[in-house]
């Protein structure tokens, strides 16, 4: 137990290294009378020189008076940095596009022709690769629109809905296949 007359003191990393460096020719009762520390608090230090030594070579600051680890070290910091501002290295900042240029960055899907005689760019698309619309598609937009008419009465509206909805059957009624009485009955062998 510490006397009550005397208050804990906070040693200080560099002070701490000033230990371990001189303590190859002094005892800790020595050191004590030196640095004005009680000898256990030296023979502490020299347990614990090991992990003193390393913090400080990770980047803790001498100054410090607790040892904690670095949480990241200057090394790994620098390269993430770099790496952190070269990402946009490949984006054009200043200048003018041309047409063909931003055909290139937006569409995927477009060819770009070089420039023609007149200097206007020519660009051809590529035929559009949506899957066609189904036959379930197109009932389910048709009652939509018979919705909005309901709600929005209009003078020849619903006569318009229902011929789509008649062309909609026809369509429907033609991929139908009507099967044969004999695929219901079947004879006894």
């Amino acid at each position: 137990m510490s006397s009550p007359n005397r208050k804990r003191s906070k040693i200080t990393l560099e002070t701490k290294k000033k230990i371990i460096d001189v303590s190859a020719n002094q005892n800790s009762t020595e050191l004590g009378k030196q640095f004005e520390l009680p000898p256990s608090t030296i023979r502490r230090i020299l347990q614990n020189k090991r992990s003193i030594l390393n913090a400080l070579e990770q980047g803790n600051e001498a100054k410090r008076i607790v040892l904690r680890p670095v949480k990241h070290e200057k090394e790994a910091m620098e390269g993430d940095l770099a790496e952190y501002l070269a990402v946009d290295q490949d984006v054009v900042i200043g200048g003018d596009l041309t047409f063909t240029e931003i055909a290139q960055i937006f569409s995927g899907s477009t060819q770009v022709n070089e420039e023609d005689n007149e200097g206007d760019e020519d660009v051809t698309e590529i035929e559009d690769t949506t899957p066609p619309v189904t036959l379930r598609e197109a009932y389910d937009s048709l009652n939509i629109l018979q919705r909005y008419v309901d709600q929005n009465p209009g003078e020849g509206r619903m006569k318009k809905c229902d011929a789509l909805e008649d062309i909609l059957f026809e369509d429907r009624a033609k991929n139908l296949k009507q099967k044969k009485l004999f695929d219901y009955f079947s004879p006894h062998k």
